[in-house]
C-alpha cells in the first residue's frame, strides 16, 4: 500500500476548508441572518428619543394651569461643519464658555453634545446647518396660585408625576416617546437614511379640570382673610356646583406648619353642629317627627349615661325641629336623636358618604372616620348628633350638603371635566353621577328652609351678603389634643349654599383653631359672605346671574351692597365729601342724585413699595368690572354715578403711585 503524496494532503486539507467554509457560509446566511443583520444595524445606526411633550392641564374656562416651555439642545459634529465663523457667532451669543466654542469647530472632534438647553428663536440661525443637530426639551411650568399648584402637583424632569393631577393622571398626561435614527460610515459620521423610519413622539392628553381659577383665586383671598382677622392656625374651603359634583376651588392656608397636596380632601376633622341637618333629615324621612313635635331644653343642660350636653345658643324651653337647627341647640338634637336607632343613625351617616373616600380621582384621599355600631359607647348617639365621635374632610361635608340643594341626591364629586387627545379627541368627558338618594325632594325642601331660617336668624345671619337668600349651618368643634378635647381649641366651619333658591355652589369654610371669638357663625360665615361677593363681582366665577334674576335675586348688587355685605373693605362715602368743589353743606343737598363710594384697596402688600403704575383704560366698563380691574391694577377706587363708565381720573395712561386713588364716573 502506497502512502498518500503531499499533493494529495493538500488537496485534500483545501477541500476540507472549502467544505468548512461552505458549512459556515449556510450557518450564517441560513441559521443566523437575523442575528448578524441585527449587529450590523447597532454598528451602522445609532438611534436618539425624542421627547414627547406632556399633556397641559386647563381649568374649567380653559385658563392654563400647567404646560410645557419648549426648549431645544444642541449636537454638533465638527468635522461637518461648514461654516464655522457662523456656528461660532451663534454659540457666544449664547454666552457659551469659550472653551465650548472651540470644541465645537475642532474638526479634529467627531461629536460634542452642547450643555445647556435654549429658545428655539435663540438658535433658529442653526436650523438647517450641516452637522448641527436639534433635540427637544420640554420644561414643565405651573400656576402661580399656591392652592392650585398644590392641587396639580408636580412631574420630575424626567416627564413623570409625582403628585397631585400630576401623578393621578400620569398614564394620559404622558406622551410617546419618538425615535431618530441615524447612520453612520466608515469615519463614524452620521447621516440621515431614507431606509430608517424616525418615530415621531406623541404628545400626552390634555386635561381640563372641573376648578375655576376665578374660584381659587377668590377662594384663597377670602380665607386667607379670615385667617388672618380671626388669629386662626389655618383653613380650608371648598367650592362645588351641587347639581353636577364638579369641584370648582379647594384652597388652603397653614401658617405654623407646610401645606402639601389637597387637605381638603386629606385632611379629616370633626364637624360639630354641621351634621345635625343630616340627622334632621333622617328623622323627617323616618316620619320621627313632625312639624307640631317638640323637646324640651330647660335651661340648655342635659345629662344622658352619664354626659351633661350642654347649649349655647338658645334659652328657649321648648324646641320644635327647625328651631333645633336654627338656634344649634345640642340639647334639642340630641333628644329627638333618641327617636332613632343607632342603627338608622349610623346608616344615615354612612349614607351620606362618611367614613368612605367620595371616589374623586387625587391620591391620598381620606375616608374619614365612623365607627361600626357595634364599637358605640352609650354615649356616641348624642355625640354623633352633635358632631363627635367622627370625623369627615371639608369636600365630605361639601359633598352631603349638596344632596340638600339638588333635591336629595348624594352625587360623586368630580375634579376632572375632560380628557382629550393633542388631535382633539374627547376621550373622557365628566357626566353627572348619583351615588344613591339619601332623601326625597320633599324632605330636602324641609331641610333647605330651616337651613335658609338659620341664616336669617339663627347661628348665621353673618354669612348673607345684602340682596340674596342664603342656605347654610355653622358648627364649632373643641379640638382633640393628645387624646383629650382640649380647653380653648376650636374648630369653626360653616357650610353655605347659595343661593338658597336655584343653589349654584355650595361653600365649606373650616377654620383651625381661630382665636378670641371662634363660633363658627362669627368666624367661618364671614369667610363664606366674602367669597360669594367676590364672586358676584367677577367676571369668570360660574355664578349665573340670569338665574339669580329669575330666581327673584337682585343678579347685580349695588356697590352699597358690597359695602353693607363686607364692612371695613368697601367704605361709603358720602358725594359731598368726595367733591371738593361742592362747599354745600350736606342739609343744602336734599337729592343728592346716586351714592359715591371710596373702596379701599383689597391686598396684604405694601403699596409704598411698588412701583408706579399706568392707570389702566376702564371707560365702557361697568362700575363693579372697572372696580375689579383697579384693583387688580393696585389702585384704590372712588366712584360716582350708577352704570358704565364714562370718565377717569387720572385719565388712563397716567402714570401714578401704587396705592393712589382714581377717581370713576359713571352713567346710566
Amino acid at each position: 500500500m502506497t502512502r498518500p503524496g503531499r499533493l494529495m494532503i493538500v488537496q485534500l486539507a483545501l477541500m476540507l476548508f472549502v467544505l468548512l467554509l461552505i458549512a459556515r457560509t449556510a450557518q450564517v446566511q441560513l441559521f443566523q441572518q437575523e442575528q448578524w443583520a441585527t449587529t450590523a444595524i447597532q454598528q451602522q445606526t445609532s438611534t436618539a428619543e425624542i421627547p414627547a411633550p406632556r399633556g397641559a392641564i386647563f381649568d374649567v374656562e380653559g385658563i392654563p394651569l400647567a404646560g410645557n416651555v419648549e426648549y431645544v439642545s444642541l449636537g454638533i459634529s465638527p468635522r461637518e461643519i461648514r461654516d464655522q465663523p457662523r456656528l461660532a457667532s451663534v454659540l457666544r451669543r449664547l454666552r457659551l464658555p469659550a472653551r465650548t466654542i472651540r470644541q465645537a469647530t475642532n474638526a479634529e472632534l467627531m461629536w460634542l453634545a452642547v450643555p445647556g438647553r435654549f429658545p428655539r428663536e435663540s438658535v433658529a440661525e442653526l436650523r438647517g446647518m450641516k452637522g448641527v443637530t436639534f433635540y427637544p426639551v420640554y420644561q414643565r411650568w405651573y400656576s402661580s396660585r399656591p392652592s392650585t399648584r398644590r392641587l396639580v402637583g408636580r412631574a420630575t424632569p424626567g416627564g413623570s408625576g409625582t403628585d397631585g393631577m400630576e401623578s393621578a393622571l400620569d398614564e394620559y398626561l404622558t406622551g410617546t416617546e419618538g425615535e431618530l435614527v441615524q447612520v453612520r460610515d466608515g469615519a463614524r459620521r452620521t447621516r440621515g437614511s431614507p431606509d430608517f423610519v424616525e418615530l415621531t413622539p406623541r404628545a400626552g392628553d390634555d386635561v381640563v379640570l372641573t376648578i375655576s381659577q376665578e374660584w381659587q383665586e377668590i377662594a384663597e383671598r377670602a380665607l386667607r382673610e379670615a385667617v388672618d382677622s380671626t388669629g386662626a392656625d389655618g383653613g380650608d374651603m371648598v367650592v362645588i356646583d351641587p347639581w353636577t359634583g364638579s369641584i370648582r376651588a379647594l384652597a388652603a392656608v397653614r401658617l405654623r406648619q407646610p401645606v402639601s397636596g389637597s387637605p381638603a380632601l386629606t385632611e379629616p376633622f370633626e364637624p360639630g353642629s354641621t351634621i345635625k341637618p343630616l340627622i334632621a333629615s333622617s328623622l323627617l324621612s323616618l316620619g320621627r317627627v313632625s312639624d307640631r313635635d317638640t323637646v324640651t331644653v330647660g335651661e340648655g343642660s342635659y345629662r344622658t349615661h352619664g354626659r351633661t350636653i350642654t347649649d349655647t345658643h338658645t334659652g328657649d324651653s321648648t324646641l320644635t325641629l327647625a328651631e333645633v337647627i336654627v338656634h344649634s341647640s345640642n340639647v334639642g338634637i340630641a333628644k329627638f336623636t333618641e327617636r332613632l336607632t343607632v342603627a338608622e343613625e349610623y346608616e344615615t351617616l354612612r349614607d351620606f358618604g362618611f367614613g368612605t373616600p367620595t371616589g374623586v380621582l387625587f391620591p391620598s384621599e381620606a375616608s374619614g372616620f365612623l365607627r361600626p355600631v357595634g364599637d358605640w359607647t352609650p354615649q356616641s348617639a348624642a355625640s354623633l348628633a352633635i358632631g363627635y365621635e367622627l370625623s369627615v374632610t371639608a369636600l365630605q361635608l361639601a359633598i352631603a350638603y349638596a344632596a340638600f340643594a339638588n333635591g336629595g341626591q348624594l352625587l360623586e364629586p368630580a375634579l376632572v371635566q375632560e380628557i382629550r387627545t393633542a388631535d382633539g379627541d374627547v376621550r373622557f368627558r365628566h357626566e353627572r353621577r348619583v351615588v344613591r338618594r339619601v332623601m326625597d325632594e320633599k324632605i330636602a325642601g324641609t331641610v333647605m328652609e330651616m337651613l335658609k331660617q338659620t341664616v336669617e336668624a339663627g347661628t348665621a345671619t353673618a354669612a348673607a351678603p345684602v340682596g340674596y337668600t342664603v342656605a347654610g349651618k355653622t358648627g364649632t368643634a373643641r379640638k382633640v389634643v393628645n387624646g383629650s378635647y382640649a380647653g380653648g381649641g376650636y374648630t369653626a366651619s360653616f357650610v353655605g349654599i347659595f343661593p338658597a333658591d336655584r343653589p349654584q355652589v355650595v361653600v365649606v369654610v373650616k377654620l383651625d383653631g381661630p382665636r378670641g371669638k371662634y363660633y363658627g357663625g362669627q368666624t367661618a360665615a364671614p369667610a363664606f359672605r366674602a367669597a360669594v361677593v367676590a364672586a358676584l363681582a367677577a367676571r369668570g366665577a360660574s355664578i349665573d346671574r340670569a338665574k339669580l334674576a329669575s330666581s327673584g335675586a337682585d343678579s347685580e348688587p349695588t356697590i352699597l351692597a358690597l359695602a353693607e355685605a363686607q364692612p371695613g373693605i368697601v367704605e361709603t362715602v358720602p358725594a359731598w365729601e368726595l367733591d371738593s368743589e361742592m362747599e354745600a353743606e350736606p342739609q343744602s343737598v336734599p337729592d343728592a342724585g346716586p351714592a359715591r363710594f371710596d373702596i379701599p384697596l383689597v391686598t396684604t402688600a405694601d403699596t409704598a413699595s411698588l412701583p408706579p403704575r399706568a392707570v389702566p383704560d376702564v371707560v365702557g366698563l361697568s362700575l363693579r368690572e372697572a372696580a375689579h380691574v383697579l384693583h387688580r391694577a393696585g389702585f384704590r377706587v372712588r366712584v360716582g354715578g350708577t352704570g358704565h363708565v364714562v370718565s377717569s381720573s387720572p385719565e388712563a395712561g397716567a402714570v401714578h403711585a401704587a396705592g393712589s386713588s382714581v377717581r370713576v364716573v359713571a352713567e346710566p
